[in-house]
């Protein structure tokens, strides 16, 4: 199966920017996040919450900017507008779905058990709504918008997919709880979500994907979100710790099996989709 470039990586092409524009919303970010997150948490006395919500804010306005003034277009970036929250609320739907069948698996072999959080702070999980949708929307834009466009530019479409996806699974490596497993699965999960970048031809469907998976898992469920805690969860959920291939452990449900398995059935439909669309073309 040839994968043919995408109209978004198409306009990539013809804009031909290079990694110039790339390396400046790269060194933005950075420095945001350096100097807001310890800044606001000190001068303000605001915890940490807060404070990345704001910095990974201010980086989404600036970033975007900045790659805007230095070139790139919207069609370029997969954010055109057309039908973009609806795009976005599929890719929450289908994070819904998968991370569903891990939590019931979980619950038919005794892997967790649960009970209703009485301490849950309504604001407070509203924060992580809005906080996740925004770092989410971030980790895509870094990653999909910018790398694997570019990777792809220079090494092709699977290359780009890849290379894109084992530098996710690098960034999640030094987690807190994190396993060999966990890398794997941070990798499969990265395919997984470079494959729907590049099937749909759009980000709003994989950003609303990662965003519902990270808000489902950590503040909804009560589970470890890539091996950090959350401050306020809707269900208070215990592991457990004898069947930590079934639940992940400290990690989360990302160093588990049952996800293992969840990320190549995701990965095995969209190259189902990808032979038709292809034979298709033929």
């Amino acid at each position: 199966m040839e994968l043919k470039f995408s109209h978004t990586f198409e306009e990539n092409r013809r804009l031909n920017l290079g990694w110039k524009p790339i390396i400046f919303v790269y060194l933005a970010y950075i420095l945001i996040m350096s100097l807001v997150v310890p800044t606001t948490s000190k001068v303000f006395g605001w915890g940490d919450l807060p404070s990345v919500l704001l910095a990974y804010s201010i980086s989404a306005i600036v970033c975007l900017s900045l790659i805007f003034k230095l070139g790139r277009t919207p069609v370029s970036l997969g954010l055109a507008q057309e039908g973009f929250f609806k795009k976005w609320l599929v890719g929450w739907t289908f994070a819904i779905l998968s991370l569903g069948f891990v939590f019931l698996t979980n619950i038919l072999f005794s892997g967790l058990s649960f009970v209703y959080n009485k301490q849950f702070a309504p604001l407070l999980f509203l924060l992580l709504l809005i906080g996740f949708a925004v770092q989410s929307f971030m980790e895509e834009f870094l990653l999909r918008a910018l790398i694997q466009n570019q990777i792809t530019m220079k090494f092709g479409v699977l290359i780009g997919i890849l290379g894109n996806a084992l530098i996710f699974a690098i960034g999640h490596a030094t987690n807190p709880g994190a396993t060999i497993l966990s890398i794997v699965n941070t990798f499969l999960l990265g395919v997984a979500f470079s494959l729907m970048y590049y099937y749909h031809d759009n980000l709003w469907l994989v950003a609303g994907f990662h965003a519902s998976w990270n808000f489902i898992l950590g503040p909804v469920l009560g589970i470890a979100v890539s091996g950090f805690d959350l401050p306020t969860t809707l269900l208070k959920t215990s592991l457990n710790m004898n069947k930590v291939y079934l639940n992940g452990g400290q990690y989360g449900f990302e160093a588990s099996y049952p996800v293992a398995l969840v990320s190549v059935i995701i990965i095995l439909i969209y190259v189902s989709l990808l032979r038709k669309r292809e034979s298709k073309v033929v």
